[in-house]
């Protein structure tokens, strides 16, 4: 039997999941059918999930031995991390940037999550800034999926745009600049 019992998570948007912990990892299950139970919460009614959820919680602790039938996909871990972020003191506009990645990243890929499928959202067309800020959004989730277990790392060797470089034009006459200075406030001079 496992050393914690599992437990039962109802999300705001009406989803439920359970927690189970495996060799001192957490993992949340959405449904039964990786551990061979035939009990899905979240395709139930939103009045029955919570109750769908707390059998399978049941279901789960009373197996001895605990056994994924089929490997977690990176999109599992990256939804897992998304949930985590979505959870989290953040900003609404930040985590409606996070969920559009993820909508976006999905549109993609199913399951495996690689190195091309960063490269093309983050090539649509966005500034070198925009660029820079979406990676940094992808990393934080990428990160987070990471931690949770994911084996892949698609964000290795996607460096930031650099931006270019702006000579501004030096001043040529110093003396008149400083006394218009002057004349528009006496104590900027």
């Amino acid at each position: 039997m496992n050393s914690k019992l599992p437990k039962v998570t109802k999300l705001k948007n009406g989803e439920c999941y359970v927690t189970i912990y495996r060799n001192e990892k957490r993992i949340r299950v959405y449904s039964g059918e990786k551990f061979g139970i035939s009990i899905s919460p979240n395709s139930l009614p939103k009045n029955k999930r919570y109750k769908a959820a707390k059998e399978l919680a049941l279901r789960l602790s009373n197996q001895d031995d605990i056994e994924i039938k089929s490997q977690v996909s990176d999109m599992d871990y990256f939804k897992e991390a998304l949930a985590d972020k979505l959870n989290s003191n953040l900003s609404e506009k930040y985590k409606q940037t996070l969920s559009d990645l993820h909508l976006r990243l999905t549109q993609l890929s199913n399951s495996k999550i690689d190195h091309n499928h960063i490269k093309m959202i983050l090539n649509r067309g966005y500034s070198d800034t925009s660029f820079n800020t979406n990676r940094r959004h992808l990393k934080v989730l990428i990160d987070s999926a990471r931690r949770l277990g994911m084996k892949s790392n698609p964000m290795a060797n996607i460096p930031p745009k650099k931006a270019k470089e702006v000579l501004h034009k030096p001043i040529s006459d110093i003396q008149n600049f400083l006394t218009e200075i002057e004349a528009f406030n006496r104590n900027l001079h």
